[in-house]
């Protein structure tokens, strides 16, 4: 999300630049033009996209999703039972 909470979307995995990769992301240009913190987030008035973020690819950014994190306690002896005894409970 944009600072006005506007959905951006992934342009680019492992843009490389600097030595370094990283992930970009994008504004939608409809949604960039008639922000009221366009002069707050960005350098230049949108022309042909929107607002533009990228982030480095390293250890520090991989963080676990929340389908990940829900396999691991799916995954455990505790979740296994839970899932078995609930999940027959409520057939």
């Amino acid at each position: 999300l944009c600072p006005a909470g506007n959905g951006m979307w992934r342009s680019g995995v492992n843009v490389k630049s600097h030595n370094q990769e990283y992930t970009r992301f994008c504004g939608y240009l409809k949604d960039c033009k008639v922000c009221p913190l366009q002069q707050q987030c960005m350098r230049k008035p949108p022309i042909k996209t929107g607002r533009q973020v990228q982030f480095k690819n390293d250890e520090s950014r991989k963080k676990l999703s929340y389908i990940d994190k829900m396999k691991v306690k799916i995954d455990s002896p505790m979740g296994r039972r839970q899932l078995f005894i609930e999940g027959m409970a409520n057939d």
